[in-house]
């Protein structure tokens, strides 16, 4: 492919080279949301979602795009901002549909002169799914276009076509190297769009537009913006970084509501252990741990919604999580983001039997420096897909962690690669991970594994799982 000739091409023909970076998954198509005659009418644009690195350790997720299309239509979308996701390459028209409230405390930074908006993403979007691209910080001001001879866009072009990528490179830098023209595609709706180095896929800047006339694009080199973004929020970002970092003692907790409308809250064992020292927290009353929540505590409005909240106070008086959940097969969300685990030793068979347990979010931070065995720690936990954030975990005491995934056939094999990444990460240690199960025999332990070792517990505990939860 020529530089002096760029093409448009249909990110089916890039899979090969960017599907297991997770590269399309940070790029948004936004829909604003405009009500006229009775009717909903949309306006379409790009967006994507960044990682600004203000301190070294601890990046500050963000949504950027241009500002010209976020304060267009800011009349239109008021306090709601409706975008599209399209995971693993699924072109449907209307994609996976998110909405954030603006309305949340968050930073919103606009800048008409830059043309840039960046939007602070929170706790409560629930943007778990996405990835997020890297901010390249290598950029030399004083002489960029010698580092990006080679770059590429990615885009959402108009509402009906699917996402492009186009490649090209950067031609000039102007206005003391904050903008730029581009020798690349792009058409109309490519407005917010990441620049990429095509070297190490990291973004260095923001399409923009292009020259009326002459056809020509043109963008924001980001390093300048970020400067600029970080000057004049200081304070607030003081701010979110506390709230996006400080560790609490609690964890948030999603049940299902079942029939008989008594929900296993803890383990027995854990709940015997730690019945003096964590607190339950339910409709905004707290109450002593107990393994189960009885009919009489759970609200109407809850009742209708099928699923109640559980706040589980107390973590940081909790050295031993061995059996915290086992049983517990109305648990379908974790929310543990912030909980601090720092004095946690044992994290043996957290999970175990949890069958409805669909999400975990982000582990990123979960300090874990202390914690000997995380052996079974999902087992047989179904239905879950996902592990946002356990590639970071520190294991560096961790000794034992065999059968970690054992029964996990709904958990996407590219997430068992992840754990590679831990230090100090042994042959041995991973040879005991995937027992049962691996990324390369993952069918086959679904098929065959997981029946042998399902069945061989099955009978061994048989009749105290179903005491425990399907008596009624």
């Amino acid at each position: 492919m020529s530089l002096n000739n760029p093409q448009y091409i249909n990110v089916n023909q890039m899979i090969y080279k960017y599907n297991h970076k997770g590269i399309f998954n940070n790029i948004i198509r936004f829909a604003f949301i405009e009500k006229e005659d009775n009717e909903f009418k949309k306006n379409f644009g790009t967006g994507f979602l960044c990682k600004i690195f203000i301190d070294e350790e601890k990046p500050m997720p963000v949504l950027i795009s241009s500002n010209h299309l976020l304060k267009e239509n800011n009349s239109k979308y008021k306090n709601n901002l409706e975008f599209s996701y399209y995971p693993e390459f699924s072109h449907s028209k209307n994609g996976n549909k998110k909405r954030i409230d603006l309305s949340s405390p968050r930073i919103i930074y606009q800048n008409k002169n830059l043309d840039i908006t960046i939007i602070e993403i929170i706790e409560e979007d629930n943007l778990d799914i996405y990835s997020f691209l890297e901010m390249d910080n290598s950029i030399n001001t004083d002489n960029p276009i010698m580092l990006y001879k080679k770059i590429y866009i990615l885009h959402y072009p108009l509402e009906n076509k699917e996402e492009n990528y186009s490649q090209g490179k950067i031609i000039h830098i102007f206005n003391d190297n904050i903008n730029f023209f581009g020798d690349y595609s792009t058409e109309e709706g490519s407005s917010g769009s990441p620049i990429i180095n095509f070297d190490n896929d990291c973004v260095i800047g923001i399409h923009l537009g292009k020259l009326k006339n002459y056809d020509i694009p043109f963008g924001l080199l980001l390093k300048y913006a970020i400067k600029k973004f970080i000057e004049e929020n200081k304070e607030k970002i003081k701010s979110s970084y506390k709230n996006l970092y400080e560790h609490t003692d609690t964890m948030e907790l999603i049940y299902s509501i079942p029939k008989n409308k008594e929900i296993a809250i803890v383990g027995e064992d854990f709940q015997k252990k730690y019945k003096n020292k964590c607190k339950i927290i339910y409709n905004g009353k707290e109450y002593p741990l107990t393994e189960k929540l009885m009919s009489e505590y759970i609200t109407e409005e809850d009742e209708k919604r099928g699923k109640i909240k559980i706040i589980l106070k107390g973590i940081r008086s909790v050295k031993d999580m061995s059996y915290m959940f086992q049983y517990c097969v109305n648990l379908i969300k974790v929310n543990a983001t912030r909980t601090d685990m720092s004095n946690i030793e044992s994290m043996e068979a957290m999970f175990e039997w949890c069958l409805n347990l669909k999400e975990i979010t982000d582990m990123s931070q979960w300090n874990l420096e202390n914690v000997k065995t995380i052996r079974g720690l999902f087992y047989m936990c179904k239905r879950l897909k996902k592990l946002p954030g356990i590639d970071k975990w520190n294991l560096t005491k961790m000794n034992n962690c065999e059968e970690l995934f054992l029964g996990c056939r709904g958990l996407d094999p590219s997430e068992l690669t992840k754990i590679e990444k831990w230090k100090n990460f042994s042959n041995e240690l991973k040879v005991k991970a995937f027992k049962g199960i691996t990324v390369e025999n993952y069918i086959t332990y679904a098929l065959i594994d997981n029946v042998y070792y399902t069945l061989n517990y099955f009978f061994g505990r048989v009749s105290t799982f179903f005491v425990r939860n399907f008596r009624n």
